[in-house]
């Protein structure tokens, strides 16, 4: 007997260790529950025994008929039992329960049944904290899209309001804003407070002691109102708080890069409350969000009240020429013409020496077009190094007359960062005919400057039909492009790229090249989206890939491993045979998967999500490491990247123009670059330009650096010598 309850008692000490609680059930001698079964329903050990009934009721009402359902079914058919489920212990507390049992017989025959119980509550709060962390990056950055994108701060506001509502069930949000010249709040946004409310709060001024978000945004510190009833701080406001049932408020501030107050995030109960941990990280985030939103904002606004201006050249911008060109062509009673201009080989100062003496250079050309036109002739900075004249009473001669004086105005060279640069340019004239449009004739003058361009730059042309035939140059590219496949005329440039941790050189990223007889036969960027186009693309990419891994390979070979990224158009990724090809080449070149790299623009993968995620799947099960390129430019969300195998993102160059130049660009920035490491993907910025961008990056936390700062693209020898040599930054 004393045996017995020894092992009993071991047995008891075993599932309390183990959290794992036992019972059995017979259709004659009722339920049985363990101590610990007991416990891990709340019920104590001495209370009177169980029976079904109150077991059941034990069970959250949600979850009570699939227990039931899934207990005829084990006696019906003598399956196991394995279930997970809610219950409402006497106290009212709530845990989940993972349950398994097995019968011993079915129907008639059954003797009994045998169960165990666990509670695994904290695996489901995990996964909940997970999924909330998942449902907040996502929506974070949905809201950085609206900003880049341009939303309107209104909606933005609205959008992130109504998320942190959900997020957080019977809290109301709010965003109010700083108004500078009253030193008041003004309401920004607050989709579920009254409208009563919303107006009551408006004006609402800055300072100690006026309510939560007044003297929040006075301290430029959080400020927690725990029952509005009681604190000093809403004492001034209590027909506001009583009349809408504001019990609880705090107020998040919200700053510029400068530290400087924007406004406040605030968050309002029917009840007394404190947020707790989980609430205080949450809407810490949301606010830097928002406050991002609203500092864009402010400095669109600021961009709206010389919109007719281009802040850099000082000439009227492309709205502007638009809007004259069609009330010219209105109400003009003498001929109209426009000249589109494009400064030659300018894109060759920028990469060469960056965008700032780019910049520099358009500003001293802006200051000459001001000096040169006037009366009947309008110059505008149409977009980048592109320029548009208006000409009124537009005879023949003082078109060629307009052309030869934009010429004489760039003949003096500009003086720049230490240097002398001489510039020509490429000039489209359209005429109108009274069946153009300003969009039209715009257009026409543009297809005219192109065509000056390919007769040798440094001249105009006048737009006739013959420039109509251009689409006829496509044809033959297109049909050249089929031919220098299969001439093999296409080769492979490496960039370098630059380890930021470290200051090492990293690896290299693989750029087509299209030569014939030692010339360049036509830029990437003409003849990479047309094969994507005419789908000869899978064709270009293997025999591109094929180079990348031959080379890749003697590399290795040769005791100088590089890793070297190689891109993948969206028609190579849903290439059933990509797979199998590429695998076939690392084998035939004894190339170790590990140094090879593919990146995907996101917007490819998102367009073919199932299929994409399908082959990048395969192709890091190859061991191939896996990079999404130009994040940041198309419409995908973050969170979905942990759906997919990837192990960084490649942010696009468009987030690094102006990086360690203005807080906003460095702001955005840092808000890729977290939501990036809050998923565990490293981040590849491209574009680097100045070492002011280098350094920032290096400050954010940034791992892989390219640009032309660091290095250009360049041949397999010379790759060689630029990795052989200290990097430059």
């Amino acid at each position: 007997m004393g045996g017995s309850q020894a092992s009993h008692a071991r047995l008891a000490e075993i599932e309390r260790v183990g959290g794992i609680g036992t019972w059995t059930w017979d259709p004659r001698g009722g339920l049985w529950w363990s101590a610990e079964m007991r416990r891990l329903h709340g019920i104590a050990p001495d209370q009177s025994p169980v029976n079904a009934d109150y077991s059941r009721r034990l069970v959250h009402p949600d979850h009570r008929d699939d227990v039931q359902d899934s207990w005829r079914r084990m006696l019906r058919d003598g399956v196991p039992w394995d279930l997970e489920y809610r219950i409402v212990r006497p106290d009212g507390t709530q845990r989940w329960l993972a349950a398994r049992a097995l019968p011993d017989g079915v129907g008639d025959e059954l003797r009994q049944v045998v169960g165990i119980v666990r509670d695994v509550t904290e695996d489901h709060e995990a996964e909940d904290r997970r999924r909330r962390a998942h449902e907040d990056l996502a929506a974070h950055q949905a809201i950085l899209q609206q900003i880049v994108r341009g939303q309107p701060l209104g909606v933005t506001l609205d959008t992130m309001c109504r998320d942190i509502e959900r997020r957080f069930p019977h809290t109301y949000c709010s965003v109010m804003l700083v108004d500078e010249d009253l030193g008041v709040l003004r309401d920004g946004a607050a989709p579920s407070l009254p409208a009563g409310a919303r107006a009551a709060l408006d004006g609402l001024p800055i300072g100690e002691g006026e309510g939560a978000c007044g003297t929040a945004a006075h301290r430029g510190e959080a400020v927690v109102v725990e029952d509005t009833l009681v604190d000093p701080l809403a004492k001034g406001y209590q027909d506001i708080v009583g009349t809408y049932d504001l019990r609880a408020i705090w107020s998040h501030p919200l700053k510029n890069a400068a530290g400087e107050a924007l406004g406040t995030f605030a968050l309002y109960r029917n009840v007394p409350h404190v947020p707790d941990r989980d609430e205080t990280s949450v809407v810490r985030a949301a606010a830097d969000v928002v406050a991002l939103a609203i500092e864009r904002e402010r400095t669109e606004q600021q961009l709206v009240r010389s919109a007719q201006i281009d802040s850099l050249t000082g000439l009227i911008n492309r709205q502007q020429f638009l809007q004259k060109l069609v009330g010219r062509l209105r109400h003009g009673s003498t001929r109209t013409a426009v000249m589109f201009l494009d400064l030659d080989r300018f894109k060759w100062i920028n990469d060469s020496f960056g965008h700032p003496t780019g910049d520099r250079i358009l500003a001293e050309l802006g200051h000459r077009f001001q000096k040169a036109f006037t009366g009947q002739q309008t110059v505008a900075r149409f977009g980048g190094d592109e320029f548009t004249v208006l000409l009124e009473d537009a005879t023949d001669d003082r078109i060629a007359d307009a052309a030869r004086h934009v010429a004489e105005v760039l003949t003096e060279p500009f003086h720049v960062d230490r240097g002398e640069f001489v510039l020509t340019v490429s000039i489209g004239i359209a005429i109108d005919d009274g069946l153009a449009d300003a969009e039209g004739l715009v257009r026409d003058a543009d297809a005219a400057m192109y065509a000056a361009k390919e007769r040798g730059r440094a001249r105009w042309v006048v737009f006739d039909q013959q420039l109509r035939e251009r689409a006829l140059e496509r044809v033959d590219l297109e049909a050249q492009l089929r031919r220098g496949i299969a001439d093999g005329e296409f080769t492979v440039h490496y960039q370098p790229s630059l380890m930021l941790e470290t200051g090492e050189w990293g690896g290299a990223e693989a750029l087509a090249r299209w030569y014939r007889d030692g010339v360049v036969v036509a830029n990437p960027d003409r003849f990479i989206p047309l094969a994507e186009e005419t789908g000869q693309i899978v064709e270009l990419g293997l025999l591109l890939l094929e180079q990348v891994v031959e080379q890749t390979a003697a590399w290795h070979a040769a005791g100088r491993s590089t890793v070297v990224s190689v891109n993948l158009a969206v028609q190579q990724l849903t290439d059933p045979n990509l797979v199998e090809r590429l695998g076939d080449m690392l084998q035939r070149h004894g190339l170790p998967p590990e140094l090879l790299v593919v990146e995907v623009t996101e917007s490819a993968v998102m367009r073919h999500f199932d299929q994409a995620r399908e082959a990048l799947d395969q192709l890091r099960r190859m061991g191939l490491h896996l990079v999404i390129d130009d994040f940041g430019t198309g419409y995908s969300s973050i969170a979905r990247m942990r759906d997919l195998p990837v192990v960084a993102v490649k942010i696009d160059r468009s987030f690094t123009k102006d990086l360690g130049v203005t807080p906003q660009a460095d702001d955005v920035m840092a808000a890729v670059v977290g939501l990036a490491h809050a998923f565990g993907l490293q981040t590849v910025v491209e574009g680097v330009e100045t070492r002011d961008a280098l350094e920032r990056l290096r400050t954010l936390g940034c791992e892989v650096a390219q640009g032309y700062l660091l290095g250009r693209p360049q041949t397999a020898a010379q790759l060689q010598a630029t990795l052989s040599a200290p990097p430059p930054c």
